[in-house]
């Protein structure tokens, strides 16, 4: 077991409303990773698949990782922003441009 997929429960457990739903979800999850996706949608009812398939979407499990069954992709790492402050003149360029703007739709306004 992997801190992956130990991640996957917890998040599972969060989201669904008994933690045996949770459970029956995540063994879903390892069982198309071990009998493949078809094998398991036809021998899972359709109302089961559909709320296993449901749960692990909310749980941030997609379509195509839950095809690939098995072993979850690492999360992303975060991606820091710097904040974008505009020089001088590209505010005096911004003030043109937003000026043009107004006065194009004044003009349109005037000649309706």
């Amino acid at each position: 077991m992997t801190k992956e997929n130990d991640g996957l429960l917890d998040r599972l457990t969060a989201i669904a409303e008994t933690k045996r739903q949770a459970m029956d979800a995540w063994g879903f999850y390892f069982r198309v990773g071990a009998l493949g996706f078809d094998a398991v949608r036809e021998s899972t009812s359709r109302s089961t698949f559909y709320r296993y398939r449901k749960l692990l979407n909310l749980a941030g499990v997609d379509d195509a990782m839950i095809k690939e069954g098995g072993k979850l992709p690492e999360r992303p790492k975060p991606v820091f922003v710097q904040e974008w402050v505009p020089t001088a003149k590209t505010t005096a360029m911004l003030k043109q441009i937003e000026d043009a703007h107004s006065d194009a739709i004044t003009d349109e306004s005037a000649n309706d």
